[in-house]
């Protein structure tokens, strides 16, 4: 019994593997930079105080927390409830100019 052997095989095996661990680069940078697009998302929404995409953006049952050091240097958390954060962003007035800048990303994933 006669084999053939294709000689285009060995580059198509070749540009498939490439074009195979391309696909997962591409799509792990796609993982890599959707958190970062959602905190950009919340934050636009966040100056524009439209506390509706706000609240599209996070899970229903949002813990907020907070630490702090008081003057006596005692460190202390802090929870405070979303409603109620997002009641004082709606009720700053228009007028008034605010700015949340986030210096920094770092995106860690477990998976």
């Amino acid at each position: 019994m006669a084999v053939l052997h294709n000689q285009t095989s060995q580059p198509m095996k070749a540009l498939f593997i490439i074009l195979f661990f391309f696909g997962i680069g591409a799509l792990n940078a796609q993982k890599t930079s959707a958190p970062v697009e959602v905190v950009k998302k919340f934050f636009k929404a966040f100056h524009q105080q439209d506390t509706s995409k706000m609240r599209q953006m996070t899970y229903k049952s949002v813990i907020m927390q907070s630490i702090s050091t008081d003057s006596s240097g005692i460190t202390k958390l802090m929870t405070a409830s979303y409603d109620d954060f997002l009641e004082t962003i709606a009720s700053i007035p228009a007028e008034a100019t605010f700015e949340e800048r986030i210096t920094g990303y770092t995106d860690q994933s477990d998976s």
